[in-house]
């Protein structure tokens, strides 16, 4: 099929280092997703690692009103 084998060794390193590659990089991703959740759970309170919510999201209610003078 190939006319050397020289040609075959060129291109198997070549798709070996590609693999090599990837695999080192998919490793950092992975290791600094790792690095991120544990910073997050050291910061957290809770143990859960979702964002904590206080309330419903609607406005505090103001004060008492004071009288306003009649028109």
């Amino acid at each position: 099929m190939f006319a050397y084998p020289e040609g075959m060794l060129i291109i198997s390193r070549q798709h070996r280092n590609e693999l090599m590659e990837d695999a080192q990089r998919w490793s950092l991703l992975q290791e600094a997703k790792r690095g991120r959740r544990a910073r997050r759970a050291a910061r957290s309170p809770d143990t859960d690692s979702r964002p904590v919510s206080h309330g419903a999201g609607t406005l505090a209610a103001c004060g008492p009103r004071a009288a306003e003078p009649a028109r």
